[in-house]
This record gives structure tokens, sequence and C-alpha cells, in this order.
């Protein structure tokens, strides 16, 4: 399914976010809790035009393997604003966010993994 850009965000929205152990993302990009991050909303979803998150904290664990592929990973819940880019549930992007509160991070079981990906 294509991507869809919709509207300028006029109330935060919530969505969750994944970085490494030491909050760096792609490209060794640092996070700070509470520091907003803002980029241009230019190029595709996979682009440097985009803050990359999730809709859900369980499709951020579930998609790490095939998407960031941290061996270890911090979850956060964050605000997201300004334009929003969707694929369809499964990832999206954003111009502006800032991560608000560290999660625990959920665990699967290898049956839960597997239901998952057959359904999805």
């Amino acid at each position: 399914m294509a991507d869809t850009i919709q509207p300028i965000l006029r109330n935060p929205a919530i969505v969750y976010k994944l970085t490494n152990p030491r909050m760096h993302t792609y490209g060794e990009t640092q996070w700070v809790l509470g520091q907003e991050r803002c980029v241009s909303g230019a190029g595709p979803l996979c682009s440097n035009g985009w803050l990359h998150a999730y809709s859900h904290p369980d499709i951020a664990i579930l998609l790490n393997p095939i998407h960031a592929h941290y061996q270890s990973c911090r979850l956060f819940r964050a605000e997201a604003r300004g334009h929003y880019l969707s694929d369809s549930a499964m990832k999206v992007g954003v111009t502006q966010l800032t991560l608000v509160e560290e999660l625990v991070v959920p665990e699967f079981s290898p049956l839960e993994c597997t239901a998952w990906s057959i359904f999805v």
C-alpha cells in the first residue's frame, strides 16, 4: 500500500520510538528525553526527511528484527507533531518528535512472534 501524507497534526499524536542502548538511531542520531527533533518531511518514508516511529509499542518491538535490528533496544513513548506519513499501520514518519517517557520493552515468546508474523 502507498504511503499517505496526513495534514499537519494539530495536537500531539502518541507514537513509539526504538533506540539502541545509548539512545542512538540510524546514522548515530542521538536522542535525548524531552528534546524535540525536527526534519523537513521531504522524500519517502524511509529517508532522512522523516523521523521514524510506530503506532503501538508491540509493533515497534515485533518489527525491530526487520527494521532497525537492534540486538538490545530501548523503547520510548513520544509525542509527534508536524506532518505525519503512514505506511498503513507498520511504521510512521513525522516531522517533529519528542521522547517523553521510557517504557519497559515487552517480551514475546517464539510462538507469539511466529503467530504474529503469520497473521500480519
